[in-house]
């Protein structure tokens, strides 16, 4: 049971059905919690939001969710039936609960959202910090056109003529405009197709600083000296990327789960580091020199060279390994700029290089022997997701929670 701030108590939401995602290029199973993603869709009804939201959740991979048709399975009822029964104060208190249970309990997707929803309970804020928002815009005579056929279903507009429907929906944009333009992303009615919104989504989602991803503190001028500025893009991004390869070296016996470990700018001070701080490294580098980026993870055992390391983590999956994929005309590319020169030749294997054009990730083997494999993938992020982390890493490795470790040899922080 949800107590809600404006005094209703009794207020379920059942779990969500969890969605099994089929990653188009890697045959990868993903689950839809794992994307770290919601998209909320909003404006006003009629306004396209359920139909566009079906298309674009086919085309991010994400489950898709109408939050009436949410609110109105769980309840019982149609919307109409609650505002009838209970007004409209209960029913907006309802909308609230529903995206505080997303934030709760981590549900990703895509949302058609109703078309109050993000004008009251300060809920368009709240829709900002869970993901991205955006308001799809259109005039006032082609919603009218758009509802005049769903009138009956719609409790707000249900009795009203032509003249005083229009009348009606251009005195509540006034209203509601305040809040559909507080969105992420305001989508004009030429930028609503498909195609459109994916880059809008994208490019917000994926360029933007982040507390770990800090690429605009001082100390990255200093580590692009050099490559920033000289030649084009993608030839800054692929020396940058062998820069964060060969810059550090490869070092997983010193490890730091928490944010100030983390944070890209701090890994800078460093020599050595490990594959997720590297990971955020080349993620925060390359969203500064104007690519999208997102952050992967994975487990992975290593069958070469890891006898050292696996008695630490007294296992031998490596949970939590880090990499990047950046947006490259048009695609996502992954990079794993986790092992150095130094390290590879010890392993006696080629480091990977990164052309920007195809996959490059950790080779399955060293001549006929197998050499590293993926085992479960996590999906990808937009930022580190710092509590995942910690709990997946303390399900496969309790002991590094329930002890202490810091050593010259080895250490360990949490959170």
């Amino acid at each position: 049971m949800i107590h809600s701030k404006s005094g209703y108590e009794k207020i379920y939401f059942q779990p969500f059905c969890e969605s099994i995602i089929v990653h188009q290029k890697t045959s990868c199973i993903f689950t839809a919690s794992n994307c770290n993603m919601r998209i909320f869709l909003i404006g006003y009804m009629g306004s396209g939001k359920s139909s566009t939201g079906k298309r674009l959740a086919r085309a991010l991979n994400l489950p898709f969710y109408d939050t009436d048709k949410e609110i109105e399975n769980e309840q019982n009822k149609t919307i109409e039936e609650i505002f009838s029964d209970f007004g409209e104060n209960y029913f907006r208190s309802i909308e609230h609960e529903y995206l505080l249970q997303l934030q709760l309990r981590n549900i990703d997707g895509v949302f058609a959202t109703g078309g109050g929803m993000p004008c009251f309970n300060d809920n368009i804020q709240l829709m900002n910090q869970l993901g991205v928002s955006i308001f799809l815009d259109r005039p006032a005579k082609e919603l009218v056109q758009r509802v005049e056929t769903s009138k009956k279903s719609r409790p707000l507009i249900s009795n009203k003529s032509d003249v005083e429907l229009l009348n009606f929906i251009e005195y509540q944009l006034e209203n509601r405009n305040y809040f559909y333009k507080k969105a992420t992303i305001i989508a004009e009615r030429d930028c609503q197709d498909i195609k459109s919104l994916v880059h809008l989504i994208t490019e917000k989602s994926y360029k933007n600083e982040t507390e770990i991803l800090d690429y605009n503190h001082s100390s990255f001028s200093s580590f692009l000296e050099g490559i920033e500025g000289v030649g084009n893009p993608l030839d800054q991004l692929l020396k940058t990327y062998q820069k964060v390869r060969d810059h550090f070296l490869y070092d997983p016996y010193h490890l730091d789960l928490r944010p100030e470990g983390l944070k890209a700018s701090s890994v800078l001070l460093k020599k050595r580091a490990w594959c997720v701080e590297k990971a955020n490294v080349m993620a925060a580098c390359g969203r500064r020199l104007g690519f999208p980026t997102r952050l992967s993870y994975a487990i992975v055992t290593n069958h070469i060279g890891i006898e050292k390391l696996e008695s630490y983590l007294r296992r031998p999956e490596i949970v939590f390994h880090g990499y990047v994929e950046i947006f490259i005309n048009g695609k996502w590319v992954s990079c794993t700029p986790a092992f150095d020169k130094k390290v590879c030749r010890l392993s006696g294997v080629e480091p990977l290089e990164f052309d920007g054009k195809q996959n490059s990730l950790f080779q399955a083997f060293k001549g006929k022997e197998r050499f590293m494999e993926y085992i479960h993938y996590y999906g990808h992020f937009a930022d580190v997701p710092i509590q995942l982390m910690n709990s997946e890493m303390k399900k496969y490795y309790p002991h590094l929670f329930d002890e202490v470790y810091d050593t010259k040899e080895f250490s360990f922080y949490h959170l």
